[in-house]
């Protein structure tokens, strides 16, 4: 009887510790690639997510939709936002460590360089980019790294 329970211990101890490695790796992975994802309510909405481009669009959001990319000093030279929006709040808010900028998309037709957007103020290597809405209608971001 002692055996079996020293075996129903031992095995509850390998499942454990097989099961943490294989969420450490889940985990580890999703870091690597970036979780990228949306919350909020979006009306025929549209995104694209590319390599050197991320285009977002829809007729109606309230909410967010964030990406991770790594990008490189050259990147961070390049990148650049366009964007439109009918009524109601865009933001693209820029975050790498503690470094965070918001950048008020709001004001019907943009067109933000690298310089515009402070982007010196960013290392290379991995950025959070947010689109944030709030009541925004008829709205279009296009932001590019290439």
């Amino acid at each position: 009887m002692e055996n079996s329970k020293k075996l129903l211990i031992l095995a509850v101890v390998i499942i454990l510790v097989v099961s943490s490695v294989i969420v450490t790796i889940f985990v580890i992975d999703f870091a690597r690639d970036g979780v990228d994802h949306k919350s909020g309510i979006f009306t025929l909405d549209f995104q694209s997510k590319g390599s050197d481009s991320w285009t977002f669009s829809a007729q109606s959001a309230q909410g967010y939709s964030i990406i991770f990319r790594d990008l490189s000093q050259e990147d961070l030279n390049k990148i650049s936002v366009e964007s439109s929006i009918a009524e109601g709040e865009m933001f693209l808010i820029l975050s790498q460590d503690e470094n965070s900028q918001s950048i008020d998309l709001s004001e019907g037709t943009m067109k933000l360089s690298s310089k515009d957007m402070g982007m010196d103020a960013f290392n290379p290597g991995r950025i959070s980019m947010q689109l944030k809405f709030n009541n925004a209608k008829n709205l279009a971001a296009n932001i590019s790294w290439h």
